[in-house]
């Protein structure tokens, strides 16, 4: 894992689920620009309170910025190309919303 900062906009919702501990995450999904070819998708995961509830508020589109713990990954699209991506664990979540 990398200790790291990403910018990106908010794709759908984010949404509470269960942590299988008895607790709970919030989960989303971002896209960030990669270069100059497009963008990446992150797969962020909050445990922290604070970032959970900022995560809550925002809505499609906004942007956010996240600091946490990046795994980079290789992920196919529907087309079967693949493409880079990134999972996060965020710890803060930074927001103009």
């Amino acid at each position: 894992m990398i200790d790291g900062v990403i910018a990106g906009k908010v794709c759908g919702r984010p949404e509470r689920m269960p942590d299988g501990r008895g607790g709970s995450v919030v989960a989303a999904r971002l896209l960030a620009q990669y270069g100059e070819a497009g963008t990446i998708s992150v797969s962020v995961v909050a445990r922290v309170h604070e970032a959970q509830g900022v995560l809550l508020d925002l809505r499609e589109g906004t942007l956010v910025v996240l600091q946490g713990r990046l795994t980079p990954k290789l992920c196919a699209d529907e087309a079967g190309a693949v493409k880079p991506a990134l999972d996060m664990v965020a710890n803060a979540v930074l927001s103009t919303h």
